[in-house]
């Protein structure tokens, strides 16, 4: 999402997100909105979601778009497919 920059924040970006545009859009929307009314208050590493199950991961790095600067990217932590198997004690 530009124009965080102008307001002085960090930039955010997402790539390999498994959720639908619409849904992606108004996530950054409210984390811009968040960011706005209480500062850079989302520290590198933290993770962020709409509830406990969702665990998008919040990393300061590199733009992957190859923009000037670090930026505010979302990782998207894929639910593991791995079943583990039930032992009993």
């Amino acid at each position: 999402m530009l124009g965080m920059k102008a307001l002085g924040h960090l930039e955010l970006e997402a790539t390999d997100v498994p959720e639908p545009d619409e849904k992606l859009w108004t996530r950054l929307y409210d984390i811009v909105e968040y960011i706005l009314e209480n500062g850079a208050v989302i520290a590198d590493g933290d993770t962020v979601g709409n509830n406990n199950e969702e665990r998008i991961r919040v990393v300061y790095g590199a733009s992957a778009y190859g923009r000037e600067g670090d930026v505010m990217r979302l990782e998207y932590q894929q639910p593991s497919s791995r079943k583990l198997p039930f032992r009993k004690k």
